[in-house]
């Protein structure tokens, strides 16, 4: 055998040694695997372990886990610490006796350690107190991370814009179904909407016998001063009140006969004329543009549309803010439950912080609220009562100097 087959042998060899030795998940590409799917990335580190259209569970692939035998207790791990090697490359057992020597191979260990700065005392470590909750590693996460606010205000935006796309299909879909768009206030007011807002009535019924006399006066011709003084006359006040009733009636009753004769048509029917107190001609003022009616005011049913086209936009209008109220009330749901646990998280952190502060060997009294000078943002400390210091701004009295 020549000198090249052993060399090709020897290598061959120590390719096949080092590919046992070398786990499955290691691979000679020092690329890490950079989205999830094995698709060209077969050859890369921990390819095995992604897969085409899957993500790993928060808990890690299933692959990781690993069952071991400690305490007498069978327990799934998801890595192993490196074993301790000192400069020389032996194997330290962790009892050994040379502290100096296990704290050389624990640092060259932790440089091959991902997991070296994971302390699992700390973070699995019980909530003993409330106060001890804004310094827990992992507790207090959720009461200090802003991750629910700013899904609030995202939240809040969303609801936002969900409402403002409802409210513009339903104003279309109300001109389709021949509402209108605008219309004046006054038409919403009734006959006697107007009394339930008066405050002093006497005036109007004073303005309303007024009214009441002076068109007695208009249309039976008798002065106003003599109906007063009928009713102030002394023992001839019955007779002369008589004989003025007497009066107009008479003329009531020649006015009457004489309208109907004049009324008489050629045919003998008799036509009558509604009494109109209001003037005949009438100013015709101009109505400034600010309150003209819109265009929209008298709506068109089919906005132009033929009647085939337009009711079928109808039925799609109605099934899109049917499907639309829907997303706006989940919207609503959702701002409802963040702005919720935001403030009870809030609620929460500030009550661990004040007893923290509040007891007898604390710097607070029981009749003294504690306050958060990172929340008001505010540096320097409260002083009790110093709004109600006054300055004493008396000035000594100037005396002159008697030689």
């Amino acid at each position: 055998m020549s000198s090249s087959q052993q060399i090709l042998f020897a290598e061959t060899i120590l390719s096949v040694k080092k590919a046992l030795k070398r786990e499955a998940c290691e691979s000679d590409s020092d690329e890490p695997v950079s989205n999830r799917g094995n698709r060209g990335d077969k050859t890369k580190k921990k390819a095995r372990f992604t897969e085409r259209g899957h993500l790993a569970p928060p808990s890690g692939p299933e692959t990781y886990k690993r069952t071991v035998e400690y305490a007498g207790v069978l327990r799934e791990t998801i890595s192993q610490n490196p074993l301790l090697i000192d400069d020389d490359g032996y194997v330290v057992d962790s009892d050994e006796e040379d502290p100096e020597r296990l704290r050389d191979a624990a640092t060259n260990a932790i440089l091959d350690n991902p997991y070296a700065d994971v302390i699992i005392e700390e973070i699995l470590a019980p909530l003993t107190s409330v106060t001890d909750l804004p310094t827990h590693p992992t507790l207090s996460r959720p009461f200090t991370s802003n991750t629910i606010t700013s899904l609030m205000h995202q939240s809040n935006d969303i609801m936002r814009k969900e409402n403002a796309s409802l409210w513009k299909v339903k104003r279309l879909l109300a001109g389709f179904c021949g509402d209108y768009m605008w219309i004046p206030c006054g038409v919403l007011l009734g006959e006697n909407d107007g009394d339930y807002y008066k405050t002093n009535i006497f005036p109007e019924i004073t303005e309303i016998t007024q009214a009441a006399l002076d068109e007695t006066r208009a249309l039976y011709d008798v002065p106003i001063e003599k109906l007063h003084s009928n009713g102030q006359n002394g023992a001839n006040g019955d007779n002369v009140a008589a004989n003025d009733v007497i009066q107009v009636n008479e003329t009531q009753a020649n006015t009457t006969k004489g309208n109907t004769k004049n009324s008489s048509g050629p045919n003998g029917n008799t036509k009558t004329t509604p009494f109109n107190p209001t003037p005949s001609g009438e100013l015709d003022i101009p109505v400034h543009p600010f309150f003209a009616a819109p265009l929209t005011a008298r709506p068109d049913k089919n906005m132009g549309l033929p009647d085939a086209e337009a009711e079928e936009m109808r039925h799609l209008l109605q099934a899109y803010v049917q499907k639309q109220e829907q997303v706006c009330r989940g919207a609503r749901k959702l701002f409802e439950g963040l702005l919720k646990a935001q403030r009870l998280r809030q609620t929460v952190m500030t009550w661990a912080r004040t007893e923290a502060h509040s007891g007898e060997n604390h710097d607070m009294s029981d009749d003294e609220d504690w306050y958060d000078k990172e929340y008001l943002g505010i540096t320097e400390d409260l002083k009790k009562g110093q709004d109600e210091e006054e300055e004493d701004t008396t000035t000594t009295k100037k005396t002159r100097n008697r030689k």
